[in-house]
């Protein structure tokens, strides 16, 4: 470990929501929503380019289920809003509209509560899986990580060193780079999903 950087114990997200440890059965195709921005904490236009992709990528590295998205052109054209965050006053025929759009088990809602996209990096996610039938919280978790905690730190050089293309230097990239700086809290937070469902273990 290069010289003045401390090793501390990786941060472990702590405002969780996990009421199941499986996810259920039927929970087979997931739509993920173009990702919302709070624009009094996000004010970066380049946040949404970046860390969509960025969600996107990790949240199928899980395995769950099957991932599909939408454009906000799309959803703009089925609701009416070009995206949707979890702590929205929702349509009451949201979920079932959405369902019979995309044939989606559930929706997973992903709000960007912050950004700093220059040294010390920080991302903010609120990010909630509602079942469409019944509406159901599945899991959701609200955190914001910040290179500037040694803890934050200490995991994203932890996730570079395993993640990053022969010949980066973790220690420097992931505390200076928005992109994997991204990967990083993304796939930190997607980590506290419930596990694949029993049946399709």
């Amino acid at each position: 470990m290069p010289r003045g950087i401390v090793s501390v114990p990786p941060y472990q997200p702590s405002n969780v929501y996990r009421p199941m440890d499986r996810l259920p059965d039927q929970f087979q195709r997931v739509l993920l929503l173009p990702l919302a921005l709070r624009t009094s904490e996000t004010t970066d236009p380049s946040a949404f380019e970046t860390l969509q992709p960025v969600l996107t990528a990790e949240l199928r590295k899980r395995n769950a289920f099957e991932v599909i998205t939408c454009s906000r052109q799309e959803l703009r054209q089925w609701t009416g809003r070009d995206s949707w965050a979890a702590s929205d006053e929702l349509p009451a025929n949201l979920l079932q509209q959405l369902q019979k759009r995309t044939g989606c088990d559930g929706l997973l809602f992903a709000e960007l509560t912050h950004h700093q996209s220059y040294p010390p990096l920080a991302v903010g996610l609120n990010l909630r899986l509602v079942q469409c039938r019944g509406s159901a919280t599945v899991w959701s978790v609200d955190e914001t990580l910040d290179a500037s905690n040694p803890a934050v730190a200490s995991g994203a050089r932890a996730y570079g060193r395993r993640e990053l293309p022969k010949g980066a230097e973790p220690e420097w990239t992931m505390t200076h780079s928005p992109r994997y700086f991204g990967h990083y809290c993304a796939w930190l937070l997607l980590s506290t999903l419930p596990t694949q469902s029993a049946k399709g273990s």
